[in-house]
């Protein structure tokens, strides 16, 4: 199998909503690498009213919290 037939089937399982819910977390993850605005303020600019429950989301993906993911990334 090639990587990209191996991503693809990985997306296959995903719901349209887990797959959404991926990407904002990718996206997440750039915006904690290349600014240094509050994980509220990337919470809201990503579209999500609670920063609590996107922290819970970030974490349920990623393993570890936004701001643990921040520190460990160098960026604080």
């Amino acid at each position: 199998l090639d990587r990209s037939s191996a991503a693809s089937d990985v997306y296959k399982r995903q719901t349209p909503m887990q797959a959404f819910q991926r990407i904002k977390v990718s996206h997440a993850c750039y915006l904690l690498d290349i600014s240094d605005d509050s994980v509220a303020t990337i919470a809201l600019q990503l579209g999500h009213d609670d920063p609590y429950y996107f922290s819970r989301l970030f974490k349920k993906m990623m393993g570890i919290s936004p701001q643990k993911y921040r520190k460990e990334r160098g960026k604080n």
